[in-house]
C-alpha cells in the first residue's frame, strides 16, 4: 500500500496528538496507508486526531450546523469535505455514501454523546450493514468510565449521555486499549478499533 506520509512523520504526528495519538498509532500501525477517512464530529476548537489523517482524503460528518460551518471555513485545518448529519442515519446521506467506502471511520470522543442504546445499535450496525461505510478500519475514542459534561457552545449534542467501559466493545468485534485510569475523567480514555486486514 502507498503511504501518504513516512513512518517517521506519522510517529511525529502521533506525538503531537499526545498519549491518545500514540496509543491510536500503536493500535493501528497502518494509519499512514489510509487514504480516505470519515471523521465523525469536529469543530474549530475540537478536532483531536486531525493530523493523523490525510487531509486531501478527510471528510467530516457533523450533526450541528454551526460546527459544520466552522470546519468548512477553517484555514488552519482544511478538509476534503463536510457533511451535516447524524452518524445514526449516515446511510441516508447520499452525497456522503457516494464516497464510501472510506478506508477508515474515526469517531473520536463521540460515542459518549449518544445514548447507550443508540451506541449498541451502532456497534451492531458496524458489525453488519455499516460495512458499506468502511473498508479497512474503524477507530473509536471515548472516556473510560464516568466523565460528566454538559452542553458546550449552546450545543446540546456535546453533553455526555452515556458511559462506556473497556468491556463494552469486544462483543461487537472491537479490540480495546486504554489510557489512564478508569473513572478519572478527562485523563482516561478507551480506544476501540476494528480492522479488516
Amino acid at each position: 500500500m502507498t503511504k501518504w506520509c513516512s513512518d517517521e512523520e506519522m510517529q511525529a504526528r502521533a506525538r503531537r496528538n499526545g498519549t491518545q495519538g500514540r496509543k491510536a498509532l500503536e493500535c493501528l500501525p497502518k494509519l499512514n496507508e489510509y487514504q480516505t477517512c470519515l471523521y465523525i464530529g469536529a469543530n474549530a476548537k475540537r478536532f483531536h486526531m486531525y493530523g493523523m489523517f490525510r487531509r486531501e482524503g478527510l471528510y467530516v460528518l457533523e450533526v450541528w450546523p454551526e460546527y459544520c460551518r466552522q470546519v468548512r471555513e477553517s484555514r488552519k485545518r482544511p478538509v476534503a469535505g463536510v457533511f451535516e448529519g447524524d452518524i445514526r442515519s449516515v446511510l441516508e446521506i447520499p452525497e456522503l455514501m457516494a464516497l464510501a467506502p472510506f478506508d477508515i471511520v474515526c469517531w473520536w470522543h463521540g460515542p459518549e454523546h449518544v445514548s447507550t442504546r443508540d451506541l449498541i445499535d451502532l456497534l451492531r450496525f458496524w458489525k453488519g450493514d455499516m460495512h458499506a461505510l468502511w473498508s479497512r478500519a474503524i477507530l473509536l475514542g471515548c472516556p473510560w468510565g464516568v466523565m460528566e459534561q454538559e452542553a458546550i457552545d449552546g450545543n446540546a449534542h456535546q453533553a455526555h449521555v452515556s458511559t462506556m467501559y473497556a468491556c463494552d466493545f469486544p462483543a461487537w468485534g472491537f479490540d480495546v486499549a486504554t489510557v489512564g485510569k478508569c473513572d478519572s475523567g478527562g485523563n482516561s480514555h478507551i480506544i476501540a478499533y476494528r480492522t479488516r486486514e
